[in-house]
């Protein structure tokens, strides 16, 4: 899991020619390695990635913490357990009026959501996990590949950078479902309406 994350944030390093990154403790020739697989691959079997242990018998990342469904006014994500996110965001484009993706679905049931994204965390560091996007439907907001981070933060909220290479990459406040912040702090209303 790890050297696939470590894939997709290269591939994302390398197609947006950042020159940062966190520390992954791989050699360049490693991850030169690792990208060069992941740009001809199909699927998470074509990387080269097998099931083996984690360099120097680390334990594998623990997502229980961030595992939840956060929100921010036209956002959602659910992170799971094993480290999987599954977001969605309104376009602001209704798809009655222009139906070229994405665009968002006004159906007796409410909107859905024309943005949609797979992320996958592979790593954890204190209080953030670190990812990548596998898919995406709106590269505008959420590019392929790019790197991916979730921070908890106090009163049950958390800061999600992301698509470093946009200019909808501003960092931005979720509320997970337990939020509970102090008057002064809701009143700036952090996740929106």
């Amino acid at each position: 899991m790890k050297r696939l994350a470590l894939a997709a944030v290269g591939l994302a390093l390398v197609a947006s020619t950042t020159t940062s990154c966190r520390s992954s403790g791989y050699s360049q020739a490693e991850v030169e390695g690792t990208v060069a697989a992941a740009q001809t691959a199909s699927a998470p079997t074509a990387l080269g990635v097998t099931p083996s242990p984690l360099p120097n018998n680390s334990p594998a990342p623990d997502f229980r913490a961030f595992a939840n469904d956060w929100w921010h006014h036209g956002f959602g994500m659910t992170v799971t357990a094993d480290g999987e996110a599954i977001a969605s965001w309104r376009v602001y484009r209704w798809c009655d009026q222009d139906p070229t993706p994405p665009c968002d679905a006004d159906t007796p049931q409410g909107i859905v959501n024309g943005g949609r994204a797979t992320i996958i965390f592979g790593d954890v560091d204190g209080a953030t996990a670190y990812g990548w996007v596998k898919e995406t439907t709106d590269e505008d907001t959420f590019y392929l590949g790019a790197p991916v981070s979730l921070t908890l933060l106090p009163y049950g909220l958390a800061l999600l950078r992301h698509s470093l290479q946009t200019p909808s990459s501003v960092p931005t406040i979720l509320c997970g479902p337990d939020a509970e912040m102090p008057g002064w702090l809701e009143d700036t209303r952090p996740c929106g309406a």
